[in-house]
């Protein structure tokens, strides 16, 4: 079969990850042609190492109409100039006019939450493109195939969208490799010197939440007499928000303070500050799932994060809980890490089990190929134990998720 691939609008932060990963791994399954439309930068190259993938580089538009534009001319002809027998959309979004079954990725976590607070705080692009993103999946083809990460994803399209549950896939993402995976394991609560480090890192977007930390900080020492920091990766050309974030730290008057080390470039500069730090924290609001919570289990780190439906299905009992909006609500679950070693250490015990249960890309791409081949042959998806929609559905309707 032949199949293409639109990724044209993937080009950071875990999205870029996910599709990279995913390209190189679903060239070795079944006896497939790809076509792969891809922005114009290094990380795909990979993906063109297989001879049964063809990559198309495309310069990313810059403009809204340019990237509309291109989904809705580029990509219907290049399926058609190679007589696809099917369509993967990675962005979110798939053309109006589609020449052959189309099956779409949804990872834009503003379509699935509310959370005005945060909305408030987005660009006058980003609000055009989330109000676009809406409407889109508010009038959602019924002959496009959904393919979300995680279960609460698809129950949330369900409850805000109307779509029916038998049209969306879930299918997960797989553990990340650092690249020395075998030694990342150590031993928890062995701080490196000095205070104790807390790592988040995150491209800036509102819902990250970044700011929380700053105040969470201030008020650490109310319930702890140990030292702490917390290091942080935010560019400042990255969104107006992340500048005044910069801003802010640098404004920072308290012992205990946030430290930005600004953007990483390299894997191994990424696995440095793993290896350096004593826990994780991720205080974002809303996810359709995030590569960094198994980073960190890799790298042994006892994870703190959001009270949430996405961070308990990922973490489960790898992680303990905080309420985002609340800064004291950080701070206790800082220092109830940084006080109990037995905490952390069954924390990170906790994280090594779920992770060994965690698919593999291999796993996951044979998946993708799987429901791409049943899509092209006109067949329904095959739901598997990663889709638990079915023996919960009513029960989480009534519950309201």
């Amino acid at each position: 079969m032949r199949f293409v691939v639109e990724a044209i609008g993937v080009s950071a932060s875990g999205g870029l990850t996910v599709a990279t990963n995913l390209l190189c791994e679903m060239a070795r399954h079944g006896d497939h042609e790809y076509t792969v439309l891809a922005p114009s930068i290094p990380e795909y190259n990979k993906c063109a190492e297989s001879p049964n993938v063809k990559l198309i580089s495309l310069a990313k538009p810059s403009t809204l109409v340019g990237r509309y534009s291109l989904l809705q001319s580029a990509v219907p002809r290049f399926c058609r100039e190679t007589n696809a027998d099917g369509l993967l959309c990675l962005g979110n979004y798939v053309p109006k006019r589609r020449p052959c079954p189309t099956a779409v990725l949804m990872n834009n976590p503003y379509v699935v939450y509310r959370e005005p607070a945060f909305e408030r705080h987005l660009t006058v692009r980003e609000k055009l493109i989330l109000a676009y993103a809406r409407k889109q999946y508010s009038r959602h083809p019924l002959d496009v195939l959904i393919i979300v990460h995680a279960g609460f994803d698809k129950y949330r399209l369900v409850r805000f969208y109307d779509i029916d549950p038998c049209g969306i896939v879930t299918i997960p993402c797989g553990c990340p490799k650092l690249p020395t995976s075998e030694r990342t394991w150590r031993a928890t609560g062995q701080a490196q010197g000095g205070a104790f480090r807390f790592l988040y890192l995150s491209r800036y977007e509102p819902h990250k939440n970044f700011e929380v930390l700053i105040e969470a900080l201030k008020r650490l020492p109310a319930y702890t007499k140990r030292a702490a920091e917390c290091v942080t990766n935010v560019c400042a050309h990255h969104h107006p928000g992340a500048r005044k974030f910069v801003h802010q730290v640098g404004n920072q008057t308290s012992e205990d303070r946030v430290v930005n080390v600004g953007w990483i470039e390299t894997k191994e500069e990424m696995e440095r500050l793993y290896l350096s730090a004593d826990a994780y924290v991720f205080p974002s609001v809303l996810e359709t799932f995030s590569l960094t919570y198994d980073e960190a289990m890799l790298a042994g780190l006892p994870i703190l994060t959001s009270d949430r439906d996405f961070a308990r299905e990922r973490c489960r009992d790898a992680a303990i809980y905080f309420d985002p909006h609340d800064a004291d609500s950080v701070a206790r679950a800082m220092a109830r890490v940084m006080e109990d070693a037995e905490l952390r250490k069954r924390l990170v015990e906790n994280g090594r089990r779920i992770l060994r249960q965690a698919p593999t890309w291999d796993e996951i791409a044979a998946r993708f190929v799987e429901v791409l081949e049943r899509m092209a042959r006109g067949e329904p998806p095959v739901f598997d134990e990663s889709d638990s929609w079915h023996a919960n559905d009513h029960l989480r309707i009534a519950e309201g998720f």
